[in-house]
């Protein structure tokens, strides 16, 4: 059995705007009656998207001891990609981009050859271009083509995926995700991420 917490990640989320969609989450969870923790997030959040455009969704959740925090989200250019909050990718870091200032174009939407690319309309930056499928650390939820998910939260370094300086070991993360992927090796998460890529 595993225990289970939801929260929302986003920034000024309104009760009255999720209330009626956070009730139907909580109803697939609950009539789900499913006892893999892993069966029971995909089957909930590939159906999630109507709560998902209000704010993204942290899982917090305890099986067989060991801890795993997972945050969903959409991926829909040009607002939000991955289902990640994103920093300005311009070198040296300095820009500090408001509310809407960061937006992204892709190109072959929804198939395995898409790209992004992110633009800032505070710096003028714009990035390369970047392939989902080469950012190892966020995963499409298996049944959904909008519902991106990954550990919760993200180091910084991954936060400037669209860095001009990114890197193989950007796009993989920073030393302290690297541990936490060794500490999940030995217990449920390693097996439950292989699980939730290849579920159809």
């Amino acid at each position: 059995m595993f225990d289970l917490a939801i929260g929302f990640s986003g920034e000024g989320t309104l009760l009255e705007h999720v209330m009626n969609d956070l009730l139907e989450l909580m109803r697939r969870i609950t009539t789900g009656c499913s006892t893999d923790i892993w069966t029971l997030l995909n089957v909930t959040f590939k159906h999630s998207e109507k709560i998902l455009h209000q704010s993204p969704l942290v899982a917090v959740f305890r099986e067989n001891g060991l801890i795993g925090r997972i945050e969903f989200g959409l991926h829909e250019p040009p607002t939000r990609v991955l289902s990640a909050k994103l920093w300005c990718g311009a070198p040296g870091g300095e820009c500090h981009p408001g509310p809407g200032d960061l937006t992204y174009k892709n190109h072959n939407s929804g198939t395995a050859k898409e790209t992004i690319r992110q633009k800032c309309r505070r710096c003028g930056y714009v990035s390369g271009w970047i392939a989902p499928k080469d950012v190892p650390w966020v995963h499409l939820l298996p049944g959904s083509r909008r519902v991106y998910w990954h550990e919760y939260p993200i180091s910084p370094q991954q936060q400037m995926l669209f860095s001009p300086v990114a890197d193989a070991g950007s796009l993989h993360g920073d030393p302290n995700h690297d541990n936490m992927g060794k500490k999940r090796q030995r217990g449920m998460s390693v097996i439950g991420v292989e699980a939730m890529k290849k579920k159809k």
